[in-house]
């Protein structure tokens, strides 16, 4: 249905067109005509419209044996050309390379998507066994390092309207769902600099996260993931991780 207090404008056919790629980018599966239009409240006719269209534009592709379509790597594009002018992504790659090499763990950079964060970059470890984020992925800001991270330093309308928004989940037993204690646990990453989470969205795995300011404004975040059982086999290393984050966080920052 439209929504008649949009601008005047406001091109109706552009947002639905772009609701159905949403959809599918959420669904990470393949969908049927009548689940794609159900998951964008369309009617079955309109959806088949918008869908076919994008197959001819070369987005979307079609799998006539299960009746189902996907998106194809033309929608990367999109969001790609932006990811390679960010000058954000740009500026701290030399530290998750470095992050990455000198202390053998997978570097991630990210920024705020609404309640989510977005991976914008990311140095794999060479060694140890790999989580399955790629650039692009997205988790919710609520339980991991890297949103917290980022969360901590917004101003208090903008936490709250995240809180808000976010439905608690929990991944794992150790999953942060109560929202009072988020409240306080960001208190402690503004205070002390940095965040963590540990086994919140995987078992095994472990996060630590520093921001990244520009302007005084945070702008997102880097952070490292690593076996759990680092924090009792290498707790030197881990240490010494720790403080490497800070300093970036001081050194990547444009004040």
């Amino acid at each position: 249905m439209k929504n008649h207090t949009r601008p005047r404008y406001y091109i109706f056919s552009l947002d639905r067109g772009l609701s159905v790629l949403e959809a599918f980018a959420r669904a990470n599966e393949p969908l049927s005509l009548s689940k794609a239009a159900e998951l964008t409240n369309m009617n079955l006719p309109t959806a088949i419209r918008y869908i076919r269209t994008l197959k001819d534009l070369g987005y979307l592709i079609a799998d006539d044996t299960v009746k189902r379509y996907s998106l194809t790597s033309k929608i990367l594009s999109l969001g790609f050309s932006y990811l390679n002018n960010m000058d954000f992504r740009a500026r701290l790659n030399p530290y998750l390379m470095s992050l990455s090499r000198n202390f053998d763990v997978n570097a991630n950079l990210a920024i705020l998507d609404n309640i989510d964060i977005l991976f914008v970059d990311r140095i794999k470890s060479t060694t140890i066994t790999q989580l399955n984020h790629t650039i692009g992925s997205k988790f919710p800001a609520y339980c991991t390092s890297l949103g917290k991270a980022i969360m901590a330093f917004l101003d208090p309308i903008a936490i709250n309207k995240i809180i808000e928004n976010t439905a608690f989940t929990a991944f794992t037993p150790y999953t942060l769902t109560d929202k009072n204690k988020l409240i306080k646990e960001l208190e402690k990453v503004k205070k002390q600099g940095y965040a963590e989470a540990h086994q919140q969205i995987s078992l095994g795995w472990s996060n630590y996260a520093a921001p990244i300011f520009r302007l005084n404004k945070i702008e997102g975040a880097i952070g490292t993931s690593f076996p759990h059982s680092m924090l009792r086999s290498d707790k030197n290393k881990v240490k010494q991780m720790l403080n490497r984050l800070l300093a970036i966080s001081r050194e990547a920052s444009i004040i």
